[in-house]
């Protein structure tokens, strides 16, 4: 058997991408106009599917909320 690929879990494994998730999230906010959960509350939901991870945060949409972000 050969090897076709692989595959990184890149999140908090190889690399620490907490700040650029926050300042996705931050962005996504902002272009809502919505008021920004406070920092602790991203980083803490971080591993969470997109969609739902809006949605522990805001009433928005949250498919239109993973569109913009």
């Amino acid at each position: 058997m050969t090897m076709q690929g692989v595959v990184f879990d890149l999140a908090r494994t190889l690399i620490d991408s907490t700040d650029a998730i926050v300042a996705s999230m931050f962005h996504m906010f902002d272009e809502l106009s919505l008021d920004r959960p406070p920092r602790e509350a991203i980083i803490d939901s971080i591993g969470v599917v997109l969609e739902k991870q809006i949605a522990m945060m805001t009433d928005h949409d949250p498919i239109e909320g993973a569109r913009v972000y």
